[in-house]
């Protein structure tokens, strides 16, 4: 995960270019949310018509596992606009029936099932888009908590709730960089103690960054291309070294697949590079194992 760096004035003017109306709209929703006490099925829903606002800021990446989605027409139909804390009904987390998820972590993750965030339901700086595993498959409507749960807080930034996973739009949370760094394809917590290595514990645990295997994949070849970047910049044919540059300038930006792990493995090969070497070394033998 990364930060996308937006400021509110900018966020809220581009939804009004893309919607005009939307942020009343979503005023007025959650305004019949805080009159019943409850979050109510709309008949229709509406964060569909700015979802192209957070496909656009996020690079057209899941905001959680940093998978490359579609940006075509057909984007809309590959990214799920996730709700950072759920509308109607937070679950348990690790769920009954997964158990082993999270058996590592030995501090309190929330209280079991409860009412969700009715009053962020419209938010927008609720919203993220990811992609269908991380949302329908992983997340569902988890989301631990150290301590107790706000579940009447009416915005993001008024709030003393410290969550576990991390919000990664504009400046409302902790950069994820901070929480959770690359060894090679491996995530591991950025943090060496406190709370925010408890943080990038769950948030690992939680998407499981470390297991899935199209993760791994898709790193290692970042991670092979980057390799192949840094090495050449020092070539002596000038188009080469233009490659390059270009190479290892788009392999780390913000709207690069995978660029927390690049950028890990980047400063690795400033800092170490032997170490980096070991772990191009590994990520090679990783993509020569598959089938």
């Amino acid at each position: 995960m990364i930060r996308y760096q937006i400021t509110s004035a900018d966020w809220q003017a581009t939804i009004r270019e893309v919607s005009p109306t939307w942020l009343d709209r979503a005023h007025e929703r959650s305004t019949a949310y805080a009159d019943a006490g409850r979050y109510i099925t709309p008949p229709s829903s509406i964060w569909s018509q700015i979802k192209r606002v957070y496909m656009d800021l996020q690079g057209f990446k899941c905001g959680f596992c940093e998978r490359k989605l579609e940006n075509s027409e057909f984007g809309n139909v590959e990214h799920d606009v996730e709700h950072y804390r759920p509308k109607g009904l937070v679950t348990r987390w690790p769920p009954a029936s997964a158990t082993a998820r999270g058996d590592d972590l030995s501090f309190p993750l929330g209280e079991p099932d409860e009412p969700g965030y009715f009053m962020l339901a419209h938010h927008h700086e609720n919203y993220l888009v990811s992609c269908k595993t991380c949302n329908s498959a992983l997340k569902g409507n988890g989301f631990p908590v150290d301590g107790e749960r706000d579940m009447r807080m009416t915005s993001p930034r008024h709030t003393t709730e410290r969550p576990y996973l991390v919000y990664p739009i504009g400046f409302l949370d902790d950069d994820p960089e901070k929480l959770i760094r690359f060894e090679g394809i491996v995530p591991v917590p950025a943090a060496a103690r406190g709370r925010r290595r408890r943080r990038g514990q769950v948030i690992i645990s939680f998407f499981q960054l470390a297991e899935r295997d199209g993760l791994l994949e898709e790193r290692s070849m970042v991670i092979i291309a980057l390799h192949l970047g840094l090495v050449s910049l020092d070539h002596p044919d000038q188009l080469s070294r233009a490659i390059a540059r270009q190479a290892v300038e788009r392999l780390t930006s913000d709207r690069a697949a995978h660029a927390n792990c690049a950028r890990s493995f980047h400063r690795l090969w400033n800092d170490e590079r032997a170490d980096a070497e070991t772990f191009s070394r590994l990520a090679l033998d990783h993509i020569s194992s598959l089938p």
